[in-house]
Formats: C-alpha cells, structure tokens, sequence
C-alpha cells in the first residue's frame, strides 16, 4: 500500500489490527444496504470491511492527500468521499435525510466536539441509529463512567442515548504507534422526553461541574438541592442523572 507521511496537526495514527476493525465494525450491526458514516478513514482498513459487508459508505476525509487516495482505492465501490471537517458538515444534508449509522477510528482530538454534535443531532432525531467508535482510552472510560466518577460529558450524552464502554485498544494496534491506548465505545440515541431544550440542559449541567472536587452546595442554593432529593455534600461526580433532572426541572 502506498506511504502516505502523516500529518502530526490532523492526529494520525491509522488503526491496523483487522479483529478491532471487524469488532468495531460488527458493535454497529453493519448489514448489506446500510448507510454508514465514516470520520477519519485514514488509508480505508475500516472502509474496506463495510464495503465488504455491503455498506454504502460516506467517507469524511480532511486530509487531500488521503482524500485523492481513497478516491483512487476505492473508485467503482459504493463509497462517497467528502473532504470536509468533519465537525462542521451537516450529517442531515449529506445523508439526504436517510437512516444511517457511524463508525469511524476517529483522530483522538476531535473525540469531544464530535460527542457534543451527536448530542445535539439526538435531540433533533438526526443522530446516527448507531455509533461505534474508536477513541483515546482514557476518554472513552472517563466519558462512560458512573457515579462517583460521572463527567460532566458522560451525563449530557445520558441525556441523550445510551452510552456503553466495550474495551481497551493497545498502542500497538496504530501506525504510527500513538501515546496512548485506545478504546471503544458506542452510543444508541435515546433523547429523555424531560429534556427539551438541550443547550439550556448542557449550559446548567456545565454549572453544576464547576468546582468539581468541591461539594454541589457551591454551586447551587441548598434548599433547592434538598428540595430536588439532592444530598449537599455530595460533589458532582457522585450525583447520577436522575438527580440532575430532578434539579434542573427544579431550578
């Protein structure tokens, strides 16, 4: 396969190991027919595997030198490729407003922006019907851990779906050899019917994590945090998502 340098600015590190493709792959449920978005493909390991499985690809490449290389690698096949940011496309026009699913081993920095956009395409029933991703390990254990570990992005993506941690990618597993590890998450859009505005949810769950290691009475009143079922003291990792919503419908 032809040597393409990466470029350190777009975060390469091109997944090698097929098993991960193929489980990363099959957590999506990837059929013959299906819609599937990919961010990132890098060289197309992961492209190649839902060609195989009968996909028709949408490939978001920002990178022109792997976007002229992908269009050759994959001229004839049911593969779109759009040289494009993938944080500022809009997923509703390039899909037609079709059911599609995302899978992508993403760049590890631009894990965070891409979770906040599939929040919001949640809530307007125009995110992915499934998400498997390959992101930077401590991320994907941070952002799907519970309480007393909770995140501040971990309750905003419950507010919206369902989030899951399946495993630990080593090092190893890239080319070039990143930092560090990997790991797999993936997400069903589920959007709480008492959430109906989610800017205004995320910019009161954004209060309520400021001071994280202090406790939740610093940054909110205490008769309203008793009102809500909620213990003063606890800080805001500990509290799970039904005490957020029992707040925020308060407040």
């Amino acid at each position: 396969m032809e040597k393409i340098p990466r470029l350190k600015k777009f975060g390469q590190h091109f997944l090698k190991n097929k098993h991960i493709v193929e489980r990363l792959v099959s957590l999506a449920d990837v059929q013959e027919g299906d819609l599937v978005i990919e961010i990132g493909p890098g060289k197309g390991i992961v492209t190649a595997q839902l060609v195989e499985r009968g996909a028709e690809v949408i490939c978001l490449e920002i990178d022109a030198r792997l976007f002229e290389f992908l269009n050759n690698r994959f001229e004839g096949y049911p593969v779109t490729l759009v040289n494009a940011d993938a944080l500022v496309v809009n997923f509703n026009e390039i899909t037609k407003g079709r059911e599609y699913k995302l899978v992508s081993s993403l760049p590890f920095q631009i894990t965070s922006p891409l979770l906040n956009n599939i929040v919001r395409l949640s809530f307007k029933n125009q995110a992915p019907k499934i998400t498997s991703l390959l992101i930077q390990f401590e991320v994907a254990r941070k952002v799907t851990s519970p309480p007393p570990d909770a995140t501040f992005m971990g309750q905003l993506m419950a507010a919206s779906g369902e989030l899951h941690y399946i495993q630990k990618v080593r090092k190893g597993d890239f080319s070039p050899r990143p930092e560090v590890d990997g790991g797999i998450i993936t997400f069903r859009p589920r959007p709480d019917a008492r959430i109906t505005d989610i800017e205004k949810f995320g910019k009161f769950l954004h209060h309520g994590f400021l001071n994280p290691r202090k406790m939740i009475k610093h940054n909110f009143p205490e008769e309203v945090l008793i009102k809500a079922g909620v213990e003063p003291t606890l800080r805001p990792q500990a509290l799970k998502f039904e005490d957020w919503v029992a707040l925020y419908q308060i407040l």
